[in-house]
């Protein structure tokens, strides 16, 4: 190989970006001995020519640098440096010197330019999709680009700029000094998880984080690694400190960073919890809590009886009152921070000082009371980590009907969809603990249905299965989905040809084979 940059697989095949040989290799299987040849090269006619854009000018099927990659297992999106351009694939070829179908940055698949505005870029470098979102760096132009939705045609704008003021500006650390809105020279690969966007900051020492993904311009980051707060940028060896990192992954339970310059990788032990940042805390200026049901309305969290909802085992084995997901948290300084799904929140840069910290009770459960201070006055001392939690009780009435409505699901219905999925059951017996989301979606597309499946919990599905109905609601076939669940699942119109309407429903199990079920749709065919 020639630089490999970037490496992904989309749980089957292996894809790797080749800098120096102007390539991606495709492998179809990871492979699982030393020396394994690649089966697919794009970019290039044949596995032994390496020229850039095959020794002539850029086309849909050439490449030039390419650094980022990323695939769903359906599409294939590469992000090309020198060429300063996006390609989608929207199909994984399946031999050699395929075109693209899309072009991003670029107003066709013949031009080169660099730019600095919503439709162009500056060396683009890694590049990501959560199946909806498309995310791109760029190494010219200090800022990470946003597209609400994967393009399908060339040439789309960008729909959010992330480091940048507007989508004109592109200067380092616009202009100034490292901020929170900010980048340096190099963002190499964001990726997003649990709905968290991961940025490394190579010239700046850092990876910023986003609790949310960004849907305005300018947003700023909610957490900095590798640094103590927002405004520094030196480099370091400790657990705590970063030099030059190149990329970010997750796999849900720890977070993974390549330090390029310190030779090595850090792993951060997540969990199931927000990221666990305690070197950063102890530097100061930070502010560590938890807002929490109040089963007994202490204001305290206890340790409680295991048959009370609302209760977390722990690993001691004693059981503790949970901590409730999705509550913001305000400062009087204007920031705020949403609590995990472990009750969880941090301010990881507050102002020192005599501060109020309250909840917001509009995002609270219906009819919830708030049983300890809010606001609440704590003093922010440099130097010294602040911990503030909350405890919250529901009405005995509200409770008491939480806890009669989570049970095993009803028996599965083909027209039914249970109200609560198996989730909360399986994990969780806090129906305020977990919000999943399971959703199927069909289109016609030539000569095939494509189903769309969107689902925040895939990790507890153990088996799925596709069922189709005709028009009289009889079923038609019940189809077995690979596991990891895929986002797409093609199925040749042919198949069902003779049906003018096509009922469709998702079942998901986990290991105890409990079912969740989405409801049902409804495809006209054409």
């Amino acid at each position: 190989m020639g630089a490999p940059q970037q490496v992904w697989s989309d749980g089957t095949r292996l894809f790797v970006a080749e800098f120096s040989n102007h390539r991606v290799l495709i492998f179809n299987r990871i492979p699982t001995t030393n020396g394994a040849a690649a089966d697919i090269v794009i970019g290039q006619p044949d596995m032994t020519s390496g020229a850039a854009n095959q020794g002539g000018n850029p086309g849909p099927n050439t490449l030039r640098g390419p650094v980022g990659v990323w695939s769903d297992g359906n599409r294939l999106i590469i992000g090309e440096s020198e060429n300063h351009r996006i390609l989608i694939f929207n199909r994984i070829p399946t031999a050699n010197n395929a075109s693209a179908d899309v072009v991003i940055g670029q107003a066709d698949f013949t031009t080169r330019t660099s730019g600095c505005a919503a439709n162009k870029l500056g060396r683009a470098q890694g590049v990501f999709s959560d199946g909806k979102r498309l995310i791109a760096a760029e190494w010219n132009n200090a800022r990470i680009l946003i597209w609400n939705s994967v393009p399908t045609t060339s040439n789309v704008s960008a729909d959010v700029v992330v480091g940048q003021k507007d989508f004109t500006s592109c200067a380092v650390n616009q202009g100034g000094s490292a901020a929170a809105n900010t980048f340096g020279i190099n963002n190499f690969g964001p990726t997003i998880y649990a709905g968290r966007l991961f940025v490394p900051d190579r010239n700046n020492n850092r990876v910023l984080v986003w609790n949310r993904i960004p849907t305005e311009n300018n947003t700023p980051a909610d957490i900095v690694i590798g640094q103590p707060n927002f405004t520094t940028t030196s480099a370091g060896t400790t657990a705590a400190k970063l030099n030059a990192p190149r990329t970010v992954f997750s796999d849900g339970k720890r977070l993974f960073i390549t330090d390029d310059s310190n030779s090595r990788v850090l792993i951060f032990n997540i969990g199931s919890s927000a990221i666990d940042l305690s070197p950063q805390f102890k530097q100061g200026k930070a502010v560590l809590g938890k807002v929490f049901w109040d089963l007994n309305g202490n204001g305290r969290q206890d340790r409680v009886l295991p048959s009370l909802p609302g209760t977390l085992p722990r690993n001691d084995g004693a059981v503790e009152e949970r901590g409730i997901e999705g509550v913001k948290v305000v400062s009087d300084t204007g920031i705020y921070a949403i609590t995990d799904q472990d009750g969880k929140y941090h301010f990881p840069f507050i102002e020192t000082g005599q501060r109020l910290l309250k909840i917001d009770p509009s995002t609270l459960p219906e009819g919830a009371i708030i049983t300890t201070e809010s606001p609440r006055k704590v003093t922010i001392t440099e130097g010294i980590l602040t911990k503030v939690s909350f405890g919250v009780k529901l009405p005995e009435a509200s409770i008491e009907h939480r806890a009669e409505s989570i049970g095993t699901p009803s028996a599965p219905s083909p027209l039914h969809s249970p109200d609560l999925p198996f989730l909360q059951v399986s994990i969780s017996e806090d129906a305020t603990k977990l919000s999943p989301h399971l959703f199927v979606s069909a289109k016609e597309e030539k000569d095939r249905i494509i189903f769309t499946i969107q689902c925040n919990y895939f990790l507890f599905i153990e088996r799925a299965e596709l069922k189709l109905y005709d028009q009289n609601y009889e079923l038609l076939r019940s189809i077995p989905l690979p596991k990891p669940l895929p986002l797409y699942y093609e199925l040749p119109q042919a198949e069902i040809s003779t049906h003018q309407s096509l009922f469709y429903q998702l079942s998901v199990f986990d290991k105890e084979g409990r079912e969740d079920r989405t409801g049902i749709g409804v495809l006209r065919i054409s």
